[in-house]
């Protein structure tokens, strides 16, 4: 069973209920997972460019994030690591 509680919080996976004080439920309990996941999905937060706590806190609580389908592939991964090619050579000689 969830509890509203006065513990501390990471902003940045809060959920709107606990930024606006009201009761915590199970869909609280899943919003900071599927934050992660769309995290993980997009190699982004969702409010990652706001740097205020007041301003990430509203934009929490009033609207919801791009969604993941239109932020994937916008940051594209940087480094030999990430590139499919990388090492390997093309030719007759190869």
């Amino acid at each position: 069973m969830t509890t509203h509680t006065s513990a501390p919080i990471s902003m940045a996976y809060a959920s709107p209920e606990q930024i606006s004080g009201e009761a915590i439920t199970t869909a609280s309990d899943i919003y900071a997972p599927g934050l992660m996941l769309y995290e993980l999905l997009t190699g982004q937060r969702p409010h990652g460019a706001i740097k205020s706590l007041p301003e990430l806190a509203h934009a929490i609580t009033s609207g919801d994030p791009p969604t993941p389908s239109r932020e994937a592939g916008r940051k594209q991964p940087t480094g030999a690591a990430h590139q499919p090619d990388a090492g390997m050579e093309y030719g007759p000689n190869s």
